[in-house]
């Protein structure tokens, strides 16, 4: 299971700094971009010196940490938390890449960049490693409810 969940995670870094690349490759000034969908889907070049929403704005050193001590609770818990899980590995491997993608941002350019324009959901431009931490975030919280929900049907009552 754990090299499972190291599969998922170094898939989502990889999609997460090619699409970058490629990004930049296309659209190198910031701002530049296609629309996909008028009014509704844009790929569009941003680059965000803070975190979901602009907040925390050029404090990257802070956001690092935060991360990297996120990455060292899940490597801790992996075992305790993650695994037990019905597809925790998954979970554990999209959250460690997601963190990781925009982590190598923060180091290598000093922000994040994002290119994903919803207009239609009025969402903050993003990226796959965004897309990666938050289906993340929503499965641990789902996997989690459902390990409980399950483990009370199985205790006895006393």
């Amino acid at each position: 299971m754990i090299a499972r969940a190291l599969a998922v995670m170094s898939l989502i870094i990889a999609a997460d700094q090619w699409t970058k690349m490629l990004v930049l490759r296309v659209f190198p000034a910031t701002g530049d971009g296609m629309v996909l969908l008028a009014g509704v889907f844009d790929i569009r070049h941003v680059q965000n010196a803070g975190a979901a929403w602009g907040m925390l704005q050029g404090r990257q050193a802070l956001l690092i940490v935060c991360a990297v001590a996120a990455l060292v609770w899940m490597a801790l818990q992996m075992k305790r938390t993650f695994l037990p899980l019905r597809f925790g590995w998954v979970t554990w491997g999209l959250l460690a890449g997601g963190i990781i993608g925009n982590v190598i941002d923060r180091c290598y350019r000093g922000v994040v960049v994002d290119f994903i324009d919803f207009h239609c959901i009025r969402f903050p431009t993003f990226n796959v490693a965004d897309m990666a931490i938050s289906v993340g975030v929503a499965s641990l919280i789902l996997s989690q409810w459902l390990h409980e929900r399950e483990h009370k049907r199985s205790a006895p009552e006393s």
